[in-house]
């Protein structure tokens, strides 16, 4: 038999493991929260003929983001990205 001493015990523990893992679960949803306002999503860029990308249309796909120099005539490094582009478009 299961004195009233034991019983007190198991009662704290269910009662301290339940708490932890309300706790728990309450961080990771508030982390989860934390990282989603601070992702690419969250952002938006002018493109170079004035309007505005929203990145949040990009969910789910893969976000290649170049800051370039694209007004000064000297640029290079297109080629290669449009290669980039070609190949995993």
């Amino acid at each position: 038999m299961i004195s009233r001493l034991q019983k007190r015990i198991q009662f704290k523990l269910l009662l301290t493991v339940a708490l932890f893992t309300m706790f728990a679960l309450l961080s990771a949803r508030r982390t989860s929260a934390a990282a989603e306002e601070s992702s690419i999503y969250s952002f938006s860029a002018k493109s170079i003929d004035g309007k505005i990308i929203d990145f949040s249309n990009y969910r789910g796909k893969v976000i290649l983001a170049v800051n370039v120099a694209s007004q000064c005539g000297y640029t290079p490094q297109y080629s290669g990205l449009e290669k980039l582009y070609e190949k995993f478009k």
